[in-house]
């Protein structure tokens, strides 16, 4: 099965540009997007596997089994273009900037 994934951080590369509106973030050193509101946010849309969705997971830290547990959320959108994506959605807060810090230092980049 295929998934239409938006991305706007460090999985860019390739994609369809496509716009989403939301707010765009920073915490620590990566972006972040909080849906909703007017301002249209650039990114692309990646066609993946769901074997690789599951892996971008981990890779963003969303936790299936426990969402307040996660650095960001997968939900489902639309983009401006009116198609269904995934996006991984995130804040700023004390709590997200530990996490990713945390995170940060365990990667190898």
């Amino acid at each position: 099965m295929i998934e239409k994934v938006f991305v706007y951080g460090t999985l860019r590369g390739g994609g369809k540009e496509a716009f989403v509106k939301g707010e765009m973030r920073s915490c620590v050193a990566f972006p972040t997007i909080k849906l909703g509101g007017e301002t249209l946010i650039k990114g692309e849309i990646v066609e993946i596997d769901i074997d690789t969705l599951l892996e971008w997971d981990k890779y963003e830290g969303y936790n299936t089994e426990n969402e307040k547990e996660s650095l960001y959320v997968r939900r489902r959108t639309r983009t401006t273009e009116d198609v269904e994506v995934w996006i991984y959605e995130g804040e700023t807060s004390w709590r997200l900037s530990t996490k990713m810090e945390t995170k940060a230092n365990t990667y190898k980049w």
